[in-house]
């Protein structure tokens, strides 16, 4: 006997599809945001260097971000929480580098027409990307965490294991 499609394929409950939405749609304002400045060069040809920059990333973002939306999983979720980890990373450094720069030093990346807010940007976009990484992180350990089923011998779930039950109920157990 074959299996029926709805025993084999994977699809996330509403709740947790709603989420990724939500999630989705504040990563992609986040995104939009990293990428304001940058927006000012329509032509990227001519575009300084840190403008290229910022598109590619906010690009980037929004790949990963689409990619959530279609695939809703935990996995996805994590894999868009170090997306957001690395751009925070970026910012972090191009914030250390706005702020030890001394003033009569030219500022990598053609950024030195920007230095007067450029720590500023860098700033919101770091604490921005932060945020999102901990509601990424945090939504995906929690998907992770739930009980998850264990295969029976019909090919139905039917089973949890002990150690996919959370802590507060095997505790309950105990009294």
């Amino acid at each position: 006997m074959t299996p029926r499609r709805e025993d084999v394929v994977y699809r996330a409950d509403r709740g947790r599809v709603q989420t990724v939405r939500w999630l989705a749609a504040f990563l992609g304002l986040v995104a939009t945001f990293g990428a304001l400045p940058a927006l000012g060069h329509a032509n990227l040809a001519t575009a300084p260097p840190w403008a290229r920059l910022a598109i590619l990333v906010a690009s980037l973002q929004a790949v990963y971000v689409v990619w959530m939306v279609f695939a809703p999983d935990w996995s996805t979720v994590w894999v868009a929480m170090l997306v957001c980890a690395a751009v925070a990373t970026l910012y972090a450094t191009a914030t250390a580098i706005a702020l030890a720069t001394p003033l009569d030093a030219p500022l990598p990346l053609g950024m030195g027409d920007v230095r007067a807010r450029l720590d500023r940007w860098c700033g919101a976009v770091l604490m921005l990307n932060a945020l999102a990484t901990y509601a990424c992180g945090r939504t995906s350990a929690k998907w992770r965490r739930v009980a998850t089923p264990v295969d029976s011998p019909r090919g139905r779930s039917s089973q949890l294991r002990s150690s996919d039950v959370p802590r507060s109920v095997n505790r309950a157990e105990d009294r």
